[in-house]
């Protein structure tokens, strides 16, 4: 138990992770829910706005095999990393990746569909936190690229090889795995080890999280039947819109009140 207390305290963000992505299967897995509700797609995210959907897919997996399989790349990788740069870079970091690597997703999907002629991708949906793993990898490998490993314990590869191969591994072994997904954090973790987002910084990061949490939650208001607290919207005739009760506001000069509730 002692040892338990000690990971938390030491690890606090990637244990956090863990325990995120395990309940939130838990959770699927006992209610029966189906993944579509949570899974991200080119249609939900861009066309509908959904955009809190870049989040649940993240923290959400498929099958019991694939929660394991991530959360134990998760708690190696989180332990070594959350170790050597702290927490709060470790979470900017992260939050970065996850931003980053759906935006690439995306993207993707767009050229597949606009320019590829291939609209059945918008409607291809994932799940899993194996962008942010992909990302991760790739930053490491960035820091020193030429150190050879030995991939499989078999073939002898320079590191920053060691993600593209460990796709393609997975792809041949994986029938429905997102390479589109998988390899927007690879792109994630090679421009970030490149030193692009240099501008990001822990001041920056700190303030964005306000503008995250808001506009996720802007989302979740406007997409969904979700309640959320303190988020008032005006429908198109000027009326609040709260929890599906329309407020009709009457305005006199230095009286703002309510004075008609409708239930819609």
């Amino acid at each position: 138990m002692a040892g338990i207390w000690h990971d938390l305290v030491r690890w606090p963000l990637t244990s956090a992770t863990v325990a995120v992505c395990f309940v939130l299967w838990v959770w699927h897995w006992n209610s029966r829910s189906d993944l579509a509700r949570v899974a991200s797609s080119y249609r939900r995210i861009v066309i509908e706005k959904q955009v809190w959907r870049c989040i649940t897919s993240t923290y959400s997996h498929g099958s019991v095999l694939h929660l394991a399989f991530n959360m134990s790349m998760a708690w190696s990788q989180g332990q070594q990393f959350e170790s050597q740069i702290g927490t709060v870079e470790f979470a900017r970091v992260t939050t970065l990746f996850i931003v980053v690597s759906s935006c690439l997703s995306l993207g993707a999907t767009w050229l597949l569909v606009h320019r590829m002629n291939q609209p059945g991708a918008a409607d291809k949906q994932s799940v899993g936190y194996s962008a942010v793993l992909f990302a991760w990898y790739t930053a490491g490998s960035m820091q020193d690229p030429w150190t050879t490993l030995y991939f499989l314990g078999i073939v002898p590869t320079p590191r920053i090889v060691v993600p593209i191969l460990a796709l393609l591994f997975t792809q041949l072994l994986i029938a429905n795995a997102s390479f589109v997904g998988h390899l927007s954090g690879i792109v994630a973790g090679l421009l970030f080890g490149l030193d692009l987002f240099s501008w990001f910084t822990t001041y920056f990061f700190l303030c964005s999280l306000t503008w995250i949490v808001i506009g996720m939650s802007w989302s979740v208001k406007t997409t969904t039947n979700l309640p959320v607290p303190f988020l008032v919207m005006l429908d198109n005739t000027g009326h609040d819109v709260v929890h599906g009760v329309v407020i009709r506001r009457t305005r006199t000069p230095g009286v703002d009140r309510f004075d008609e509730v409708t239930i819609v």
